[in-house]
């Protein structure tokens, strides 16, 4: 599996998830469209998903552009969120299993940013969203915040001894704590 960051916005990334054997891809969290398309180009793979971590629109603002440029598509979100990801086509909750090519990843719901807050756990991989930074959560929308606790929790499971592996989706928090950049690794 190739990981590639791609800067979006003043302060987010999105994260292609390249299965190597297949050639096919999936975007985390794209909030622009045309920057992820161009580095798909670039890439030469094949776009065939994107994956959602929630419905804000600096996760979703790039779906529609995205989806213009290739209809078929697949959207994953939460179930929670089906009403506001735009192009939802799969409804995910707690344990579902997504699969980009060969790659297979779980979901871990993670709500306290957003009620429908999920993550998306792949081999060595934690995507996050905004429900985790490595120096803590994100705000605290819809949840107690005994929620983000309980989040920091569930997410550290998943997580090896350094944060190497989670693919945060502000850039302040990856300069200040990653010891390799998610775009160099495999």
């Amino acid at each position: 599996m190739k990981i590639v960051q791609i800067p979006l916005l003043k302060d987010n990334y999105g994260y292609l998830v390249i299965c190597e054997k297949t050639n096919k891809a999936g975007i985390v969290d794209p909030s622009e469209g045309e920057p992820v398309w161009r580095r798909v180009q670039e890439e030469g793979v094949e776009l065939i998903a994107i994956l959602n971590t929630h419905h804000h629109r600096d996760h979703t603002g790039g779906n529609e552009y995205l989806l213009r440029q290739k209809p078929e598509l697949e959207v994953f979100g939460a179930k929670v969120d089906e009403d506001r990801i735009p192009g939802i086509t799969h409804t995910l909750k707690e344990g579902d299993e997504v699969q980009v090519g060969e790659e297979r990843g779980s979901v871990l719901f993670i709500p306290g940013h957003t009620r429908g807050h999920i993550a998306f756990v792949f081999p060595g991989r934690l995507f996050s969203g905004d429900a985790l930074f490595t120096g803590g959560c994100g705000r605290v929308r819809a949840a107690a915040p005994s929620a983000t606790a309980g989040c920091r929790r569930r997410c550290a499971r998943w997580l090896p001894l350094c944060w190497s592996c989670a693919c945060c989706n502000r850039p302040w928090s990856c300069r200040r704590w990653c010891r390799r950049s998610p775009s160099s690794a495999s």
